[in-house]
């Protein structure tokens, strides 16, 4: 069997479980997204925690919060609140020869045109890996290039309508997922910044550790007698 897997600089991953534990986790087949704590990573997979695992279907996606990009897997396995998530696919998956299925779902959402300002609340009724259906008023007035935005994802996802009837439109997403580790400079950048918060935290606290032992505040000399 074929494998092909992103690769992952797993020093850098696992450093970075340390320090940015907090990631969004969405659902792909029903947009469902919630947050979830990185527990830790290992050879091209991790785990993470969530209160709402038995949500989640085979195929998600990781995003940390000051990242613009989405690090694909599946849902290898459930173990009461953790989720063990792959970051290998087959080159040809099964699921992805069949017709794509798409589950009936409730999400109140905005929609708005490429570029645009204007919002168009709506409701996501049934959702896929490739895309959704969304029913609201007002959908003739947005442009071809649409904004999807899913609060609990607090990202706008863009996509394409690609029908459109009165009261509903059929929408192609087009996930931003990473083609490279999900390390990326910006992640990187994260990372260092809030060791060198950490670090100058920790050197304070032992500045002032030493300031009470001997009794004297940093900024104090003793005086001769």
């Amino acid at each position: 069997m074929t494998v092909i897997s992103e690769r992952y600089d797993l020093d850098d991953l696992q450093e970075s479980c340390a320090v940015l534990s907090d990631v969004l986790i969405i659902d792909l087949s029903t947009l469902y997204c919630c947050e979830a704590t990185i527990l830790d990573f290992g050879e091209d997979f991790c785990r993470v925690r969530s209160s709402e695992v038995m949500r989640f279907n085979d195929s998600v996606a990781l995003r940390q919060r000051d990242s613009e990009k989405l690090i694909r897997g599946w849902v290898k396995s459930v173990m009461k609140d953790t989720l063990e998530i792959s970051f290998k696919f087959d080159a040809t998956p099964a699921q992805e020869k069949r017709k794509e299925a798409r589950r009936p779902v409730h999400i109140p959402a905005k929609i708005s045109s490429s570029g645009g300002n204007r919002l168009v609340s709506c409701v996501i009724s049934n959702a896929g890996r490739s895309g959704c259906r969304v029913e609201a008023d007002g959908l003739t007035q947005l442009t071809d290039s649409i904004n999807l935005h899913i609060p609990a994802f607090d990202m706008p996802i863009s996509g394409q309508i690609v029908w459109r009837s009165v009261g509903s439109a059929g929408i192609k997403l087009d996930w931003n997922f990473t083609s490279t580790t999900p390390a990326t400079q910006s992640v990187q950048a994260a990372i260092k910044a809030k060791k060198q918060r950490a670090a100058i935290e920790e050197a304070r606290e032992a500045e002032e550790r030493r300031a009470n032992k001997s009794g004297f505040g940093p900024s104090r000399k003793r005086k001769r007698v």
